[in-house]
């Protein structure tokens, strides 16, 4: 209707600039229009009827404004505005059609590439493409993880995995190099996700923001055409982290953050799935934005298992696919050693060892100081082993996972053997945890060694320990007494419940004596504290920090055996408590050959980085290994035993092609691009150059839809607007974006021209002129005026 009454659209008329062709001298124009005013009044003064004077005035004034319209209409005006040369300039549209442009979120139920489609027409339908072709050649394509054409025949069908919002500008500017592209329009939610092929390709590096700048310097604006909105109920499980507990029994700890937008749900139902059946079902109350949820499970078997964690959809949710989460727990054997050096207190040894025996992922080898130079050895593998004492060197000592040094004196260590313990926690990654005892601590000499270092607490000097000694309360009996941070610890966890847990070390019983230590070290938590304990001088004695790539601990304390001999036969707390901590230290230090990525969960046809680290017994970094990697797919994509792009058949397996990295010694890469869903097993074997045995590890990772499109649903408007701003473009919403042709149609760029267009012949300007004159005449008469 506007065009009709106007000639034009409304953005002509915001856009343009007025001027007139007749246009006379403002004081002639302002003469005329007094004279014809004069004249009118007098024409009304001499009618025969008797009129007041405000309808003489309003027949008047109507009369003047027709009159006045007239004069526009002869000074011919018309509107100065910028307009494309027709079928100079070609138009790039670029259309998302990734996954969450299938999000139904407007009011007639139709998803937002449904609204795309409908917004771009049809033969039937005509819409935006239409009017672009009237003045403008016009490409359209499609893109989500790659740019592709779309085709008349074809619809959007929201099938791309990510949002790449990079390579689509990329592709846009490459098109400048072969089309004259005057302008492009990205129609898009904005929720940008790459795949890992961007990141290797030849846009790694830039971002939307620095493509727009790009086209700006080309003259070429991007008009960002926003589809969606944002998403106001809606329950996501946005993460799901796993670690293998210390605890006993194999546990896996897991944590799930959820995600809740405005709803009025109060709770959520999480089902843990193994191989597609619900196994675990937990009832979760949601009084937050983000709820953290703590679940635990212990697997029925060993190896790498992939499970799977799901929020049971409310049955109004708009987006369901993004309640769910796959993640890989690593449940394989392995067996770690650890070292006891020992002197004065077998008591304390005996019961430890015991408990130790009973897990089977640990081995305990003990070393007995019976004399000078004289060692029991008991666990030891060999005649040889741990022959001379203590190790000397690194290739013995790092063979252990931890080492545990009871009561004995610094003397033990040479200041070598010092330095060798010190590079074995912070470089081979390995535990060390020492105990109390008359010779442990500063009672043994360990202040004035490189180990007080390692340690996560300071050790007093000897005038401070001759003070703390002497005070007769430090060999009473006592209740250790947890802090808050030792409560909530995997190593003191009797029970996964944390009020049990609090109630069972209540009823743990009393230790006798401890060692006096100093203050914790920054970034240490202290574990448990005697119960004399002050705010501001604590009296430690559990506490634990990581130290380089490994971790230390200690326990002020050689008594804990009297748990055991005060406990029934059948409680285990003691036990559990002896091998949590040892499995703690032990556990978690690295193997001399290793194999990670990134992440565990892959989508189909992302490239996966595997890092593999060679390393000797003695942790040194070899150069030129001899490495066989091997990518096996134990089960078939999708149950139906096809394969995709890079896969070995089913059940078969694949040789990798490995490469050093050349900035790390030891260290090298192999890639795979999996294509079938499923669970895939690497296996890594490691030699040195003369062909000497290295070391064999192994990792999983899972290929699954991880539906990444989902995680962010919402219209991301301000990137849109800044893309908008930054290229000299617009942002419009698709709901308001029907006039965007006619946008373009007047938007400077090097295919266009200044143009006049004419406006003095409007039909507004007539229908105006006979609207005033019919409304005069029509006044006069009702008033019998002639």
């Amino acid at each position: 209707m506007f065009e009709f009454l106007f000639k034009y659209s409304k953005i002509v008329y915001e856009q343009g600039i007025w001027a007139f062709r007749n246009m006379p001298g403002w004081g002639w124009l302002l003469l005329a229009v007094v004279a014809l005013a004069a004249v009118l009044f007098f024409i009304y003064r001499k009618t025969i009827a008797p009129t007041s004077a405000l309808l003489r005035a309003s027949l008047a004034s109507l009369k003047i404004a027709a009159l006045l319209i007239i004069l526009l209409i002869i000074a011919e005006p018309f509107i100065s505005i910028t307009s494309i040369v027709p079928k100079k300039g070609t138009v790039l549209v670029l259309l998302d059609n990734s996954e969450s442009m299938s999000i139904t979120d407007s009011d007639d139920q139709k998803s937002r590439a449904e609204k795309v489609s409908q917004w771009l027409g049809s033969n039937q339908n005509p819409g935006i493409k239409k009017a672009l072709e009237q003045n403008f050649n016009v490409l359209i394509y499609q893109f989500g993880e790659a740019v592709s054409p779309l085709d008349e025949s074809d619809s959007l069908q929201a099938t791309g995995k990510f949002t790449d919002l990079t390579s689509a500008l990329a592709f846009a500017e490459k098109q400048t190099q072969t089309h004259p592209i005057s302008s492009v329009i990205l129609v898009t939610d904005g929720a940008e996700t790459q795949s890992s092929a961007t990141s290797q390709s030849e846009n790694a590096g830039s971002d939307p923001l620095q493509l727009s700048a790009t086209l700006k310097n080309a003259d070429i604006p991007v008009y960002t055409v926003g589809v969606g909105s944002e998403i106001v109920d809606d329950i996501q499980l946005t993460n799901i982290s796993s670690s293998h507990s210390v605890t006993e029994n194999d546990i896996v700890e897991m944590t799930a953050l959820i995600h809740t937008r405005n709803t009025n749900q109060r709770t959520a139902t999480i089902e843990l799935l193994e191989d597609g059946e619900v196994i675990e079902t937990t009832q979760v109350a949601l009084n937050n934005k983000y709820t953290r949820v703590n679940l635990t499970h212990q697997p029925g078997k060993k190896g790498f298992l992939q499970y799977t964690a799901r929020i049971v959809p409310d049955e109004d949710e708009i987006i369901e696919v993004n309640n769910e989460r796959h993640f890989l727990v690593n449940n394989e054997e392995k067996v770690a050693q650890i070292l006891y050096v020992e002197e004065l207190h077998p008591w304390e040894f005996k019961f430890l060892k015991r408990a130790i025996d009973l897990d089977k992922s640990l081995r305990l080898i003990s070393l007995v100081r019976t004399g000078p130079e004289k060692f029991y050895r008991q666990g030891i593998q060999s005649e040889n082993e741990l022959k001379t004492g203590f190790p000397r060197t690194k290739s013995e000592l790092y063979s252990y996972e931890a080492i545990i040094i009871g009561s004995i004196g610094a003397d033990l260590l040479t200041e070598e053997q010092q330095r060798l313990l010190k590079s074995y926690v912070s470089e081979r990654g390995g535990g060390l945890l020492m105990l109390g005892g008359p010779k442990a601590f500063t009672q043994g000499g360990w202040q004035n060694t490189e180990i007080v270092d390692i340690l996560p607490v300071d050790l007093l000097d000897d005038a401070e320990a001759a003070q703390a000694y002497s005070n007769p309360l430090r060999l009473q009996e006592f209740q250790l007494q947890l802090t808050p941070e030792g409560l909530r610890s995997p190593i003191l966890q009797l029970s996964p419940d944390l009020q049990m847990n609090r109630e069972m070390w209540l009823g743990m019983p009393e230790l006798k004596g401890y060692n006096p230590l100093g203050a914790a070290k920054p970034g240490a938590s202290v574990l448990g504290i005697h119960p004399l304990s002050q705010p501001d001088r604590e009296k430690i004695i559990i506490a634990e920090q990581r130290y380089g790539r490994g971790r230390s601990m200690v326990i002020a304390n050689s008594t804990i055996w009297l748990w055991q001999m005060k406990l029934e036969a059948a409680d285990v707390r003691h036990e559990t408590f002896w091998r949590q901590v040892v499995r703690w230290l032990a556990l978690s230090a690295p193997e001399p050959v290793a194999v990670h990525q990134q992440k565990e969960n892959y989508s189909p046809g992302e490239q996966v980085t595997m890092q593999i680290n060679a390393l000797d017994s003695s942790f040194s970094a070899v150069n030129n290994a001899n490495l066989t990697v091997e990518v096996t797919v134990p089960f078939g994509a999708n149950g139906r035993g096809e394969t995709g792009r890079g896969d070995p058949p089913v059940g078969a397996s694949r040789m990798l092609d490995v490469l050093p990295d050349l900035s790390r010694p030891g260290q090298y890469k192999a890639q795979f691009n999996p294509g079938a869903e499923g669970l895939y097993q690497v296996d890594v074997t490691a030699n040195d150059p003369a062909g000497k045995f290295l070391g064999h590890a192994t990792t999983s990772f899972f290929v699954a839809d991880n539906h990444i499109e989902f995680q962010r649903p919402d219209l991301q408007e301000s990137l849109l607007k800044r893309i908008a701003e930054i290229s000299g473009g617009k942002y419009l919403h698709i709901s308001t974006a029907d006039n965007i042709a006619d946008e373009l149609a007047i938007a400077k760029s090097s295919y266009s021209k200044t143009v006049e267009r004419d406006i003095w012949d409007s039909p507004a300007l007539f229908f105006i002129i006979l609207l005033l004159l019919a409304a005069e005449w029509i006044a006069r008469r009702a008033k019998g005026l002639s």
